[in-house]
């Protein structure tokens, strides 16, 4: 399954390299909430110590679209904030940090709802890999876990046109993909979902 994903992400990329198609290349950068897991359980840790669990954060990504008409084809990559926590306690020698994040490399689908070049709404879809990784950090020592796993995503935008050749971006994504642990009940299986909105700058040549 990697192998086969693996090969659409390149054959997405590879064809607006080789042929003469408008391009367009987006920079953008947001904030993203996790919506699973809930991670309850950290939360009432988190009050208890009374500090607080940061669900979500800030996000950044570049995208690459190719095409000479409202269907379009191309590849993003992107860096979201899962979770973040920190607590110290200098008096009891503590200081501790953890904290999640995954990174998408996607084979995306755009599709441009009308050709108006001064605002154009679009839809959006990927599919690809995904690693999440997961730090805690303590005086002294660290550790840290990435997994893979597959990836998708579905996103609604906005773009306006600014200049003859740029646009400012407005996006909403839904990203998830998921990761193997070993629990209680031997090795089991946990989603990582966000919703992110993003605001960006694109280039068109």
């Amino acid at each position: 399954m990697k192998k086969v994903l693996f090969f659409l992400l390149v054959s997405m990329f590879s064809p607006g390299l080789l042929f003469a198609q408008k391009s367009l290349v987006k920079l953008s950068g947001g904030y993203g909430m996790l919506q699973s897991p809930d991670l309850s359980e950290f939360e009432e840790v988190a009050e208890a110590l009374g500090t607080s669990l940061s669900k979500g954060g800030g996000s950044f990504g570049l995208q690459y679209l190719y095409g000479d008409n409202r269907l379009k084809y191309g590849g993003e990559i992107a860096r979201l904030e899962a979770y973040s926590f920190s607590y110290s306690n200098p008096g009891a020698g503590i200081d501790v940090s953890a904290s999640g994040s995954v990174m998408p490399m996607l084979a995306i689908v755009n599709y441009d709802l009308s050709e108006n070049k001064s605002f154009i709404p679009y839809v959006q879809a990927g599919l690809g890999m995904a690693t999440s990784t997961f730090e805690v950090k303590m005086p002294g020592q660290s550790s840290s876990e990435s997994k893979s796993n597959v990836a998708f995503m579905l996103g609604a935008g906005g773009a306006i046109g600014i200049g003859e050749s740029t646009i400012f971006d407005l996006s909403l994504k839904y990203h998830s993909t998921s990761y193997s642990y070993e629990g209680e009940n031997g090795n089991e299986t946990e989603t990582i979902s966000l919703l992110n909105i993003g605001l960006g700058f694109g280039y068109k040549f």
